[in-house]
């Protein structure tokens, strides 16, 4: 975008100007009142933000920033870190700024329509995992998680903790080893694009618990096929083959769905995690041959308000499961202080 020396003053000057007028007000409030809030307002600055024409200033035009040199970006994060909310609300914050780069720089078209452009719109956050509590520090040559190509896709094997910024974010940034032989360390490993599984609008969930959440509900539908051979229909002698419309197969507690359709509660495990735990978690299970997705809606009745959310997941090769899985729960997990298994 600088042209001149006089671009970038200009550029200065107006955020600047922003930051005194609109996000320093804030702060207080953002020191002192629960984060849910604070939401409103946030999302307000950050369109105020994008239409002032200063979102996402480190990125290249063509993909909506400044085009600010690294030099030039130094001097812009110099005055949006003088509040614990600059980044945050002009969309560069860590660690969304580097996977924004790498995903760039590394990406296929498909991979950016999926992760690069929401991320880049603020419509999603991502995170960052490679710390493992195994190796001191955050050294990417010290690392034991390995990824193994099968078929089209990987199994990522390893423990990780500390993921940056994993709380609501929509998929993850693994460093994993691929190449083990590689006599240089720093070509052993790789960086794989994983879905979190995160709900939209699970977020809301986690800070509608910091209040009274009355209530909450979960109604799953998925084709048949997926919940074949699951403990709870071979134990109550339930059916799901030939159908020709909808069939209720479950109605409890997400703690007895769990323990009923191990290998379909995922999104009810995140959500249980986020919200008022599995026993107070109510959810029942559909086998509908009239969906070819697995698909969640979920209803909150809370002190703070009352809101419908709703997924839909693309089966993958295993029909149990969506592509998108449970890594939702690193928020709770990280809550409880305890590290992420990725792989098994």
């Amino acid at each position: 975008m600088t042209d001149s020396r006089n671009d970038l003053v200009n550029v200065l000057s107006r955020i600047k100007a922003f930051l005194r007028a609109e996000v320093y007000p804030l702060e207080q409030d953002f020191l002192r009142l629960p984060f849910r809030d604070l939401v409103p307002a946030l999302n307000q600055k950050r369109q105020q933000v994008k239409a002032l024409g200063l979102w996402t200033p480190h990125l290249p035009h063509e993909y909506g920033g400044l085009g600010l040199k690294l030099s030039e970006f130094a001097l812009v994060s110099e005055e949006l870190g003088r509040t614990p909310i600059g980044h945050y609300l002009f969309n560069c914050q860590a660690p969304d700024i580097g996977n924004t780069e790498i995903l760039i720089a590394h990406a296929s078209a498909e991979q950016k329509e999926r992760y690069l452009w929401p991320l880049i719109r603020g419509e999603v956050r991502s995170c960052f995992s490679m710390t493992e509590p195994e190796h001191p520090g955050s050294n990417p040559t010290w690392m034991s998680t390995s990824a193994v190509k099968e078929g089209d896709d990987y199994v990522i094997n390893g423990h990780k903790w500390f993921t940056s910024s994993a709380e609501g974010a929509s998929f993850a940034i693994v460093m994993a080893i691929t190449n083990p032989e590689v006599p240089s360390a720093h070509k052993r490993a790789s960086q794989i694009i994983v879905p979190t599984g995160a709900l939209l609008g699970l977020d809301a969930v986690t800070a509608a618990a910091e209040g009274e959440i009355h209530s909450v509900r979960m109604i799953t539908r998925k084709p048949p096929r997926g919940l074949v051979g699951a403990p709870y229909l071979e134990a109550n002698g339930i059916s799901v083959e030939g159908l020709n419309g909808p069939k209720l197969v479950f109605s409890g507690t997400a703690r007895d769905g769990a323990a009923g359709f191990p290998a379909n509660v995922n999104v009810a495990a995140a959500l249980s995690l986020a919200g008022i735990g599995p026993d107070r978690t109510m959810m029942e299970i559909w086998a509908d041959p009239t969906v070819d997705r697995n698909c969640h809606t979920i209803e909150v009745d809370s002190d703070s308000a009352r809101f419908t959310l709703a997924i839909e997941n693309i089966p993958s090769e295993n029909p149990k499961t969506g592509r998108i899985t449970a890594l939702s729960v690193l928020a709770a997990l990280r809550k409880l202080h305890a590290p992420l298994q990725v792989g098994t």
